[in-house]
């Protein structure tokens, strides 16, 4: 079955370019291209340049190109979700353009029959040295990505690989088997930059007890490394509407907080088909 990895890509700022260059020399590096991995672009709303800069630079890139006004990530992402439904009839990450990716072995142990998500070392933690000296700011336009600091990020991965059932997954790096592209759906559009994993993952669990059993989400230990959102600015405003939006689309009662949405909607929900497609 074909592995792809769907980039939903916004032309936002000046840094977007080096970003995007960033995440490609990884996938060209860490051996993405040589393991038969398909490399989807979902171009939303760029600038005519900056498609054919990536176009001509990196010919591997299939293009799903929206030329007019800009969507949001849910959007730009689902065109390439369902291409890689419909077209290539295979399995995908779902990859934020502000990601580094580890060696293709590594991340290859995130999949599995369900929703995905590896673990993320991002230089807006406190988690250690090592992401604020490998994921630099892009300088002059470039990421300032090489092989050595590739390395690094490879060496950083555990040498434990755990995986557990969650309730919800994060979406900058987010693994859809087959099945799930096919049964559980896609990301609902009515949520705007946020929100969109977790009822995803919602789905995915209602499907999950549906079944009783066999398409768990799940987490692994595989860093990836990610610059978080640096891309576009967390709104603080757009996550309180989409919050709202979320207990109102699942009828979540006030007192339940945010960590608990998930949970509760597996415990008071079924699955019907016409959530497939939202």
């Amino acid at each position: 079955m074909i592995t792809s990895l769907v980039v939903p890509v916004a032309d936002l700022k000046g840094d977007s370019k080096a970003y995007l260059e960033g995440l490609l020399f990884s996938i060209i590096n860490q051996g993405y291209l040589d393991a038969g991995y398909k490399v989807i672009a979902c171009y939303d709303g760029c600038r005519e340049e900056f498609v054919e800069h990536f176009q001509s630079h990196y010919p591997f890139l299939i293009p799903v190109v929206n030329s007019g006004n800009r969507s949001n990530f849910a959007g730009n992402a689902n065109r390439g979700l369902r291409y890689v439904r419909d077209a290539l009839d295979g399995d995908c990450f779902c990859v934020n353009m502000d990601v580094i990716l580890p060696r293709v072995d590594f991340l290859e142990r995130v999949k599995g029959p369900g929703l995905a998500t590896p673990s993320v070392l991002s230089n807006s933690y406190e988690e250690g040295k090592l992401t604020n000296e490998v994921c630099r700011e892009p300088q002059n336009g470039q990421c300032r990505i090489d092989t050595a600091e590739l390395e690094t990020i490879n060496n950083a991965q555990p040498t434990e690989f755990t995986r557990a059932e969650i309730p919800k997954a994060v979406g900058f790096c987010l693994y859809f088997s087959n099945r799930i592209l096919k049964e559980s759906g896609i990301f609902d559009e009515r949520f705007v930059s946020t929100f969109e994993d977790d009822d995803c993952a919602a789905r995915v669990l209602l499907k999950n007890k549906q079944l009783g059993g066999g398409l768990p989400v799940e987490a692994s230990n595989i860093l990836v490394f990610h610059y978080v959102s640096r891309c576009g600015a967390m709104d603080m405003n757009r996550m309180q509407l989409n919050l709202l939006k979320y207990r109102f689309k699942w009828q979540i009662p006030s007192e339940i907080p945010h960590g608990e949405f998930n949970n509760w909607v597996k415990e008071n929900h079924t699955f019907l088909p016409e959530m497939v497609e939202v």
